[in-house]
């Protein structure tokens, strides 16, 4: 199947989410001291771990859907190149809660805007490196 003009060339640096708001999460902008407020999307964790590639399939997956359904042109990188780039660990572990949560965010978006990685942000557990790959 064609997804018309969304191209899968490969790189989204941040993995995040945009507008709406999940139940059970909250929107927190926050100040970073120099004057410039944080608006991305920092969904509640349910403390519930995801592999790796479970949580950076469902993120792609998502960005990939939205930007489909809203007509823009995207570049997704794969996974897990993709989360690894963004979290800076290889295998970790990333909370269910908030993986589920950016993913209902990008479902809700409606401009090419709210379709970027750098608006939802996972809650990794960086602890878990290298559990969050399978082991041989």
């Amino acid at each position: 199947m064609s997804r018309g003009p969304l191209l899968f060339v490969g790189f989204l640096s941040v993995l995040v989410t945009a507008c709406g708001e999940p139940a059970g999460s909250e929107f927190k902008p926050t100040s970073s001291g120099s004057g410039t407020v944080d608006t991305r999307y920092f969904p509640e964790g349910n403390g519930k771990p995801l592999m790796e590639a479970e949580s950076c399939q469902a993120i792609q997956e998502a960005l990939t859907d939205a930007a489909f359904r809203v007509g823009c042109v995207a570049t997704v990188q794969q996974c897990p190149g993709m989360v690894r780039s963004i979290y800076g660990k290889d295998c970790m572990q990333y909370d269910e809660a908030t993986v589920n949560a950016c993913v209902a965010f990008y479902a809700k978006a409606k401009t090419c805007d709210e379709i970027t990685p750098e608006q939802c942000v996972l809650a990794a557990f960086p602890t878990t490196a290298p559990f969050g790959c399978p082991q041989n």
